[in-house]
């Protein structure tokens, strides 16, 4: 298979597939991309030429409301919580002026704890009432 940042050609399926912007660009029959898929149509003749798409995966995961907060959260639920929210923070550490810190300490964070699920934590407003309900039944 031979790769292109505009194109890939696909041996095994028989197929050219172009990117949005070049099948764009080379619908123009003054333009460099029109002659080059001309030849790319020249020397494959049998195989296709498609545009690719976008794959949209129905089945993925979302994890909404998994924030830093939580992350820290969770660790702490934990039996090894020390030395779970120590490799956490220097982690976290590690991506600070990083592109896309987030994403990676959730990635880090998700491969860590696959079985994780949005656990449900009391607000301090809840601990409050729980302890005047106690001072109130005494």
């Amino acid at each position: 298979m031979k790769k292109n940042n505009s194109y890939t050609i696909n041996h095994d399926a028989q197929t050219i597939v172009l990117t949005k912007e070049y099948s764009k660009r080379s619908s123009d029959p003054s333009s460099k991309e029109f002659k080059e898929l001309a030849k790319l149509h020249k020397a494959f003749p049998e195989y296709d030429i498609i545009r690719r798409t976008a794959v949209i995966t129905a089945d993925k995961k979302k994890h909404s409301g998994l924030n830093f907060e939580m992350m820290e959260k969770y660790i702490n639920t934990l039996a090894t919580k020390e030395a779970d929210l120590e490799e956490y923070k220097s982690i976290k550490a590690y991506y600070e002026n990083s592109k896309g810190k987030y994403g990676k300490v959730k990635a880090w964070f998700l491969k860590k704890y696959p079985n994780y699920k949005i656990v449900e934590f009391p607000t301090q407003n809840a601990e409050n009432n729980k302890e005047n309900n106690r001072e109130n039944a005494a």
